[in-house]
């Protein structure tokens, strides 16, 4: 099995822009500069960009809620909001 996806701070192959799965062809992403994009990213990397969000986000808004939910429920809940 290829190190990067057993490994924490290991990233995968870059992907490259002729791609059709790179972030820079899906208009989700528009606003964002090609800088901005990530095109390879290990887990290490996920959390320290997902920290911040996390923090100042998801985690009050847990608390807010008075029960428990799941980090992923409660980053849905945030989604659907957004719609």
């Amino acid at each position: 099995m290829c190190l990067w996806r057993r490994g924490y701070d290991v990233s995968p192959p870059l992907l490259e822009s002729s791609n059709a799965r790179h972030l820079d062809r899906d208009p989700r992403y528009a606003n964002l500069t090609a800088d901005q994009l990530s095109c390879s990213e290990s887990l290490k990397d996920t959390l320290h960009r997902l920290l911040p969000y996390w923090h100042s986000t998801l985690a009050p808004a847990r608390r807010d809620k008075g029960h428990l939910l799941s980090p992923t429920a409660i980053f849905f809940n945030i989604l659907e909001e957004m719609n």
